[in-house]
């Protein structure tokens, strides 16, 4: 005698077998929609939501500007790096979206900058970038930096979390659900 749930459960083998691709593809759909969201956020949706530590300095440029946008390349290069038949990847090929995403200290080499030197109008020479406004430079100056540590605050955009499993497994359900139609 055959079983009454082994035909129903051989088709609905089937129809997830049929549908992987495309679930495939839907999923990292979603996972950059997330991170996406989480910059429109300025936190991270996990178990609850972890808003982002604010700049420990602002400048005339960052005052009001969302934390982690400076060029919008950091939020616009989150991609689809691997694709498989039953996984995708996504991720950042900028070299500072690790830290940022994870915190923790990364060392600089140094090496040689020049600095630019401006004269103001009651004569006095000036630190000022070589290709910023404010008159002519006066003087320029090689100099040697050494190497220097910076401790980067963790500001998680990716990563595992509740809420993205619980999107993907709604848009696998009704995905499964539709082979059925």
């Amino acid at each position: 005698m055959q079983n009454p749930l082994e035909i129903p459960l051989k088709r609905l083998e089937a129809a997830a077998h049929a549908a992987m691709p495309e679930i495939v593809q839907q999923a990292g759909a979603i996972a950059l929609e997330f991170v996406d969201e989480n910059f429109r956020l300025q936190g991270f949706q996990g178990i609850t939501f972890m808003p982002w530590a604010q700049r420990k300095h602002e400048t005339k440029k960052s005052n009001g500007r969302a934390i982690l946008v400076q060029s919008g390349n950091l939020r616009k290069n989150w991609s689809i790096t691997a694709q498989g038949p039953d996984s995708v990847t996504i991720g950042n090929n900028l070299p500072y979206a690790r830290i940022h995403n994870e915190g923790g200290t990364s060392t600089h080499p140094g090496g040689a900058r020049t600095l630019s030197f401006r004269q103001t109008r009651g004569g006095q020479k000036r630190f000022a970038k070589a290709n910023g406004k404010g008159g002519k430079i006066v003087a320029m100056a090689k100099v040697n930096v050494g190497s220097y540590t910076i401790h980067q605050t963790q500001r998680r955009m990716a990563g595992n979390s509740p809420v993205l499993d619980n999107r993907v497994e709604k848009m696998i359900i009704t995905e499964i659900l539709n082979q059925f139609k």
